[in-house]
């Protein structure tokens, strides 16, 4: 499979991402298991390069990637940009919960 587009995090879901990490190592007491999640997270959503051409439109998208753990991106020319990364257990769908501007809860 040819690979054409490069896949960016946005500032606010790499903090995301850091933030389900640290708690993960809170949870653990292991810094391996939060690293080897960080880098499980971010290998499954390079796999958005592969399927970006079938989400070019311009809209918001959500890619699923392990346990229950999804992002939000959108496919701009040649770049995915990673918006936001929902942990498992977000209400996606709840303005009182919304963490991020979803065009779902405005």
């Amino acid at each position: 499979m040819k690979q054409d587009y490069i896949v960016l995090w946005s500032e606010m879901a790499r903090i995301q991402l850091l933030d389900k990490a640290e708690y993960i190592l809170a949870q653990s007491q292991s810094n391996v298991v939060a690293e080897q999640f960080i880098d499980e997270i971010e290998r499954l959503a390079d796999k958005l390069s592969y399927i970006a051409p079938a989400y070019s439109d311009g809209k918001f998208h959500l890619y699923p990637l392990k346990n229950g753990h999804s992002v939000k991106f959108l496919v701009v020319g040649n770049y995915v940009m990673i918006y936001a990364f929902l942990p498992k257990g977000i209400n996606r769908h709840s303005r009182q919960k919304c963490w991020f501007f979803c065009k779902l809860c405005l």
